[in-house]
């Protein structure tokens, strides 16, 4: 009896493991820098977070995940000035954080530092930051929707109507630019495992936030402007 559980067992777990395999290997590959751009698009406009990761790299999720962490620490430092809104707003920030396991006590596990000027230092702290969150597509679309009931995405985080013009192809790289009402920046693609995806920079600016620090962690953000924070890697 315990022998026939046991191989159920396996056949069980063999046919879940095979099932992953298959979904991975089906993923839609984007012949060109246009048609991955073309995807993202359509999936934000859709609201569905997981098949617009999917059009970005590894490390464009990382880097948007742990931006916006940092976003909501901003939010959360910047709330008390807030009289009349700032509580409800640390209130909806928590509950998004202690969802997705960003504890300030795994965020104090991450260290003190990295946040500074530097843009590659801020690059790594906030991948490394995106490790705390297990699942970053639904991370990112939980805070997006929060930043967009809030007003807090008036920049424009995730701009739909954007359009893509002067893609140019290297390789396994490519470049473009990006219109919107607001004007042009450039953007970046990858070719991975055969199909292109995007992949975001992400942005360090020059207006400091003061004052900002990470929950429990004594990192302070010097570097990274509120609006950074807020847009780190957007396509606005």
């Amino acid at each position: 009896m315990v022998r026939s559980s046991m191989i159920v067992l396996a056949v069980v777990a063999i046919a879940f493991v095979t099932s992953m395999a298959d979904a991975q290997g089906k993923a839609k590959k984007h012949a060109t820098p246009e048609a991955a751009f073309d995807a993202f698009k359509a999936a934000v406009e859709k609201k569905d977070f997981k098949a617009a990761a999917a059009c970005l790299t590894d490390e464009s999720v990382d880097g948007m995940t742990g931006g916006m962490i940092i976003a909501g620490s901003f939010i959360k430092a910047f709330a008390k000035f807030d009289k009349e809104k700032g509580e409800e707003l640390v209130k909806q920030i928590d509950t998004i954080f202690q969802k997705h396991g960003v504890t300030e006590e795994a965020l104090g596990k991450i260290g003190k530092g990295g946040l500074g000027k530097d843009p590659e230092a801020a690059a790594k702290a906030m991948r490394e930051v995106a490790k705390i969150v297990k699942d970053r597509p639904a991370f990112i679309g939980d805070m997006y929707k929060f930043m967009e009931t809030t007003g807090k995405s008036k920049d424009g985080n995730f701009d739909a109507k954007a359009t893509l013009k002067d893609v140019m192809v290297t390789g396994d790289t490519a470049k473009g630019t990006i219109v919107n009402s607001k004007g042009e920046k450039p953007i970046n693609f990858k070719k991975i495992d055969g199909g292109w995806k995007l992949d975001f920079p992400i942005e360090a600016g020059a207006k400091k936030a003061p004052g900002a620090v990470l929950p429990n962690s004594g990192a302070a953000a010097p570097g990274l402007s509120m609006r950074a924070a807020l847009i780190t890697r957007r396509i606005s």
